[in-house]
């Protein structure tokens, strides 16, 4: 059903948002309050993934439409 799909990509597309500014308010915490150490080569990995996902994810649904 049309709607249920809207409302579907709707709330992922606010949900990959809200975790975008969570890992960039966590990212900035750590570098502050700890240095670049392990944490923050693991936050700068799991960004990475995050965008590198999100870049195929519309390279895909660029093809579909």
């Amino acid at each position: 059903d049309e709607r249920f799909k809207m409302v579907h990509e709707r709330s992922l597309s606010i949900s990959w948002r809200a975790t975008t500014v969570g890992i960039l308010v966590v990212w900035t915490i750590i570098i502050l309050i700890e240095g670049p150490g392990i944490a923050f080569w693991l936050m700068t990995g799991l960004w990475v993934l995050h965008i590198t996902s999100f870049g195929i994810a519309s390279m895909i649904a660029n093809r579909k439409n």
